[in-house]
């Protein structure tokens, strides 16, 4: 009895390392989401590499950022809407971002509709993960 006991205790260890490291360092994940793999309607929360960023205004006259974002598997297009020109500034372009939002479907390619771009530290990504491809 002593031995199954010591094994869901070690079970529930793990399970609640898995929940503090997610919560976390997010970055540090175990299974990593590359751009070719990501789907129609799919929410995103991972690390790439910001490019070829501008600052539009929309047809109301509100600004949205439209941005590539890549990694070593490929690039997806992206928007966030009702952007600022204080959020433009944060990152610079091949800047590492971390980008939370959901993917759809626009003119038959998958986009990336961002809801938060937060700028990441180089120094704590690896590379080999998030190259971009040239």
């Amino acid at each position: 009895m002593s031995r199954i006991f010591r094994t869901l205790q070690f079970h529930a260890f793990v399970i609640e390392w898995r929940v503090w490291q997610f919560r976390y360092f997010p970055t540090s994940r175990l299974m990593r989401r590359y751009i070719n793999q990501l789907r129609d309607n799919e929410q995103v929360d991972e690390v790439y590499q910001i490019t070829d960023k501008q600052l539009r205004p929309n047809k109301n006259g509100k600004f949205y950022i439209q941005f590539n974002l890549s990694d070593k598997t490929g690039m997806i297009g992206g928007r966030l809407w009702n952007a600022t020109e204080e959020q433009f500034y944060q990152y610079d372009n091949n800047d590492y971002v971390r980008a939370e939002g959901a993917t759809q479907r626009f003119m038959g390619a998958i986009q990336l509709i961002a809801k938060k771009l937060t700028k990441v530290d180089a120094a704590t990504i690896t590379e080999a993960a998030t190259a971009a491809i040239t």
